[in-house]
């Protein structure tokens, strides 16, 4: 009788650490997730405010067409759902050296620099690469946090069985 009882008790034991280790590998993969859609968010603003810098410059400024069709690539890298997301992000480093350049080509054109427009642009250009350069880092750290979470025991049997697989972190090269 003892041992049914002792047996039963580490039944439900085992299975409590089982829902709560399952719980907690998908709030962590929720994380990294949500991580990431933060990252996009300031892809996609990245991307409208550089649509609206070159209509900005146009009046002002013709972009040579290699510039164009490097500003071009480097968007659809960065925002194309079929990059990874470390190709999404070399391709969003891409696009901030390309706008540097484009910042300093404007720089013989007092009208343009002096535009409230082209100004705001560059601002929030800024800002959107501060929060890139800060939502990295989260999400680094999210995915550090989560796949040592799934090679830590006792979850990591939860893992294997339930398919949780490690992400990989971003690079970070500028």
């Amino acid at each position: 009788m003892t041992f049914s009882i002792i047996l039963g008790l580490c039944i439900i034991i085992a299975l409590i650490l089982w829902f709560v280790g399952y719980y907690y590998l998908l709030k962590y993969l929720t994380s990294v997730e949500e991580a990431w859609e933060t990252i996009e968010e300031q892809f996609k603003r990245r991307h409208d405010m550089t649509d609206e810098l070159r209509a900005v410059m146009q009046p002002h400024v013709a972009l040579t067409n290699d510039v164009q069709d490097k500003l071009d690539e480097a968007i659809e890298g960065m925002v194309s759902p079929f990059n990874s997301r470390n190709e999404q992000m070399d391709a969003n480093d891409e696009l901030a050296v390309l706008l540097r350049e484009v910042m300093e080509s404007a720089q013989g054109h007092p009208e343009l620099v002096n535009d409230p427009d082209f100004k705001r642009i560059f601002a929030e250009l800024d800002d959107s690469a501060y929060k890139i350069a800060a939502a990295r880092k989260v999400y680094n750290n999210t995915v550090t946090k989560y796949n040592k979470k799934i090679q830590t025991m006792p979850t990591s049997f939860v893992a294997n069985v339930h398919h949780f697989t490690t992400r990989e972190a971003v690079s970070t090269a500028l």
